[in-house]
């Protein structure tokens, strides 16, 4: 009767150490679930409070027309949009390209998903001018850069072109090249309205988003 007493004793024991190391372990999960979630919560809250981050309305748009400046230069076709692959294509054939674009991240994963969060698989020129806001602000909050200056490479900061005035300058001469039938070396207003008219990408590639030729000429022939 004594052993079996002894037997009973020691089964209830060995079932509430079984009970306890199951409770331990989901205690474990359940602690290491929470902490997973604080941290994304936290991570959440960060980024929440870059976005809302204030810069002034003149920085804001420095870099809203730097990234005006470099999306015409990478949309060669004047189509308003840029394909993944034209972007990636882009910064492989330019290093400075990647600078422009604030391309510090680890994978082209990263690149895509900060630059196109909805993964819409086409980039506007809004979508990169809120990207490169975003990126200013992420800087700035982690001291990487002190102000706008060192954000946007202006003709003052640099006697060099940027990587987007080097192409805008590459893709008018391209243009030019086209229009210049009789390899003059010089177009008359006659020719570019003929061309023009005659094809309405031409218009597009020349950005001729102007209510009257006038103005066209008065900002083309200044």
């Amino acid at each position: 009767g004594l052993l079996q007493s002894n037997q009973a004793s020691c089964g209830c024991k060995c079932q509430r150490q079984a009970r306890l190391r199951v409770l331990v372990c989901w205690a474990s999960i359940q602690f290491a679930s929470c902490e997973a979630i604080i941290a994304k919560e936290r991570m959440a809250q960060a980024q929440l409070d870059v976005q809302r981050m204030r810069i002034s309305y003149a920085d804001e748009q420095s870099i809203r027309d730097y990234g005006a400046d470099l999306f015409r230069a990478m949309d060669r076709d004047g189509s308003g949009g840029l394909s993944h692959s034209e972007v990636k294509k882009a910064a492989n054939k330019d290093a400075n390209v990647k600078t422009d674009l604030k391309m510090d991240y680890s994978s082209w994963s990263q690149f895509w998903a900060a630059l196109d969060p909805a993964s819409a698989g086409i980039i506007t020129q809004p979508m990169l001018q809120d990207y490169l806001v975003l990126r200013y602000k992420q800087q700035l909050q982690a001291g990487t850069v002190e102000g706008i200056s060192q954000f946007v490479q202006t003709k003052s900061s640099s006697p060099q072109l940027t990587a987007a005035e080097e192409m805008i300058r590459q893709y008018a001469i391209q243009l030019f090249g086209r229009l210049d039938k009789d390899n003059s070396g010089s177009l008359t207003h006659s020719e570019v309205r003929k061309a023009a008219d005659r094809d309405a990408n031409v218009k597009k590639q020349l950005k001729m988003d102007y209510p009257h030729w006038r103005q066209f000429w008065d900002a083309l022939d200044t």
